[in-house]
């Protein structure tokens, strides 16, 4: 630090001002150098040269004298002694000084927030899943006698997906198994893929390799036809070693050709991926509209046709998938894609607003928001105007909404959403929308909650801090609901769609199948990334120990490349095995045929970079040739189709046709016409009934009962009759020759 300070002070004494006006030849020169004389002159800043570490590394790139840019002699000098000092930084013990002061601050604040939450938890008489772990594994370390009962009771415990352990399941199976209770497990290393929420397959890896008399490799494959299982198990040595084991596959040979490569020898000049789905959508329309592309049905087992209900699209990245949509869309083809964002969704928010004006009619933003939607008739200047000068806003849209409100304290939540839905036609203004099946489809989820709401049981609800059962209470609970996992997802607009295909992720791919399967998306990059905070272990020696050997692995992110580069290299080789396993994964969806992007263009690159495209190419040895893919020595017969590298001028990405007929199913197809005043609706609600069926109506019930109450008196109430009730139960399903 003090060698920096002393040349930067030395080249500020000899140069004070900018080089720029004298020696900059170009307005970049000019910017550099100002750049650099601004950097020098924060270098004398005590404070910021002892924490501002990017400062160092900036200076280690100052600008001296290159063609077309003379400097003075003594100024190169000046600036290479301020160089060599600032070349140090991967040597200063500052920067990890820094590093650990600021990791131990995160987790303190982290542990603080913890402990407050647990507390918290504890006063509502709550439990989230992690504790429900995390207790049960501290009850049987330390009640004897709660484990003993499991054990007695317990004849064998079989854990499936044992590859998504996280280190607390772990801990308490191994518990269990300790005391004695006959376990197996199953799982497949191949495809530990669920890193993301906690698993770590180091510890399934350990407890095969301590224990190798006891484990038994899985051999068969009941999945893949034996053409395509060929094709798998020749890239499954590459990509996991000795440690793969060839599948023999169980299914009958299949009438679709196994392999179709979709090739791209030239790079996009833009929008790659819109361009790669574009030929991967005309070659799945190609197999879609030919007749000879069939299938074994997998209900009927008989021979049919292909379909789009048959194919997935397996994409890495989520944004991916929503571009792959779009194209298939515009190119005709129908599919299916659960895509985030339901409550912040069009219909779902303009619904939400329109609860928030009937639960206050004050809400001066929810009126703003419905006057100025689809439904309304103002635009944002003309209702802003409005509410400045008269303080409210005339919109007959708030008119429906005001008479509507006036009897808000007698209806049921779900009524009044049902009652707001049909005061705004919403259902028929969403039907003409672009993507009105999912708008609708969005509507009825919102009635769904709304349900769930009204039967949700009131103490639980206060628990959670939701007190009373008007909408403000619905809301603040929706609000809630869509943070949990899959909480924000829309739904499908079809509950069955034949020909829709399926749009997914390769991480949401796993554990299902399909009969053909396009993997898109090879072109990602794979690269570790700083900061990084890891669970580690000091030791797998002891499973019965194993949360005492965990501890917090931290890699910080510094300003010296050379640093980042020796945590990187150990983080990128864990990250790689990882790609290897979902790539796996991906691969292993089809039944029949799988649909293989090859984005050739990589090879091209001068810097080459780690992506899925490589490990297949480079380290499985996998080559393309006009009909056949080559693994290594192997050959594989296949169709090759070219993809564009230009986008096309006659594909228009969401544009939605004016003249566009009708569908011929759902809403949309239905004339507007008058109602008929005898028609009889599909359901009605007690709520909604104003008279009183009569005896006349009621005589066509006939009411039967099944058998008399059950009648125990066993000196319990409560939960310990419960109990007693439950425990019965167990015993007379499993061993009724102790009744």
């Amino acid at each position: 630090s003090n060698a920096l300070r002393q040349s930067v002070e030395a080249l500020l004494e000899a140069y004070p001002e900018s080089l720029d006006r004298e020696y900059g030849t170009s307005r970049t020169a000019t910017d550099a150098f100002r750049s650099d004389f601004q950097s020098l002159n924060r270098a004398l800043d005590g404070d910021t040269q002892e924490r501002d570490w990017k400062l160092w590394n900036s200076l280690r790139e100052m600008r001296q004298s290159k063609r077309g840019t003379k400097l003075p002699e003594l100024y190169d000098t000046l600036s290479s002694a301020v160089k060599g000092a600032a070349n140090e930084l991967p040597r200063h013990p500052g920067p990890l000084a820094h590093a650990n002061a600021h990791v131990q601050a995160l987790l303190s604040a982290g542990q603080e927030v913890l402990v407050h939450y647990a507390e918290a938890k504890r006063e509502a008489g709550l439990v989230d899943y992690s504790d429900m772990i995390a207790m049960a594994g501290q009850l049987l370390r330390s009640r004897p006698d709660v484990l003993q009962t499991l054990v007695q009771r317990v004849d064998c415990l079989v854990v499936d997906e044992f590859q998504d352990t996280n280190p607390l399941q772990f801990a308490l199976l191994w518990h269990l198994k300790e005391a004695g209770v006959p376990t197996i497990v199953v799982g497949d290393l191949k495809q530990a893929i669920m890193g993301f929420q906690g698993a770590d397959p180091r510890l399934f890896e350990a407890l095969i390799s301590q224990h190798p008399e006891a484990s038994q490799p899985l051999t068969r494959n009941w999945r893949s036809q034996p053409r395509l299982m060929d094709f798998v198990n020749a890239l499954g040595p590459s990509l996991f070693g000795e440690d793969y084991v060839a599948l023999d596959p169980q299914s009958e040979h299949s009438l679709l050709a196994p392999l179709d490569v979709v090739s791209f020898p030239k790079k996009a000049r833009n929008g790659q991926h819109a361009i790669r789905a574009i030929a991967v959508g005309e070659r799945l329309k190609a197999l879609l509209d030919d007749s000879d592309q069939q299938i074994v049905d997998r209900r009927t087992k008989k021979l049919r046709r292909l379909r789009g209900g048959d194919i997935a699209v397996l994409c890495p990245t989520n944004p991916m998938l929503a571009t792959y949509a779009e194209v298939l869309r515009a190119q005709g083809l129908r599919v299916r894609l659960q895509a985030g964002g339901w409550i912040s969704s069009r219909p779902v928010q303009i619904a939400w607003h329109a609860l928030a004006y009937l639960a206050n009619p004050a809400d001066r933003h929810a009126a703003l928001y419905l006057a100025v939607t689809e439904l309304g008739s103002l635009s944002l200047q003309d209702a802003l105007t409005q509410l400045m000068d008269q303080g409210r806003i005339d919109e007959p849209l708030l008119g429906r909404l005001d008479e509507l409100a006036e009897g808000v304290a007698e209806r049921t939540v779900y009524a009044l959403v049902a009652d707001m839905i049909r005061a705004l036609d919403l259902f028929d203004v969403v039907a003409l929308w672009p993507d009105g099946e999912q708008a609708r489809a969005n509507l009825l989820r919102l009635l769904a909650v709304a349900g769930e709401f009204m039967d949700a049981n009131r103490e639980a609800l206060a628990s959670g801090g939701f007190h009373g059962s008007g909408i403000q209470t619905f809301l603040a609970w929706m609000a809630t609901g869509v943070e949990e996992k899959d909480g924000d997802k829309q739904p499908d607009p079809r509950v069955l769609d034949e020909n829709a295909i399926v749009l997914t992720t390769w991480h949401g791919s796993k554990g299902r199948e399909w009969p053909l399967v396009a993997v898109c998306g090879l072109d990602r990059v794979i690269k570790a990334r700083l900061p990084s905070v890891e669970l580690g272990y000091s030791s797998f020696d002891e499973f019965s120990r194993l949360l005492e050997h965990a501890r917090i692995e931290y890699a910080p992110a510094f300003a010296a490349s050379e640093t980042n580069d020796r945590f990187l290299a150990e983080l990128q080789n864990a990250e790689e095995f990882g790609a290897r396993r979902l790539l796996y994964v991906a691969l292993t969806r089809a039944r029949d045929k799988m649909v293989l992007e090859w984005p050739g263009y990589l090879a091209q690159g001068k810097t080459p970079k780690t992506t899925y495209w490589s490990i297949l190419a480079d380290e499985c040895d996998l080559s393309l040739d006009d009909d056949k893919i080559q693994a290594g020595e192997q050959e594989f017969p296949c169709t090759v189709s070219e993809g564009l590298a230009v986008f096309p001028d006659d594909l228009d990405i969401g544009a939605v046709p004016e003249d566009s007929e009708l569908p011929v199913t759902g809403r949309r197809a239905i004339q507007a016409s008058a109602l008929l005043e005898t028609l009889t609706p599909d359901s009605r609600a007690p709520s909604t009934t104003e008279v009183v069926a009569d005896a006349q109506a009621r005589a066509g019930l006939i009411v039967e009962r099944y058998g008399a109450g059950l009648e125990v008196d066993v000196g319990l109430t409560g939960m310990g009759f419960g109990t007693f009730i439950h425990r019965c139960f167990e015993v007379l399903g499993a061993k009724p020759d102790l009744k």
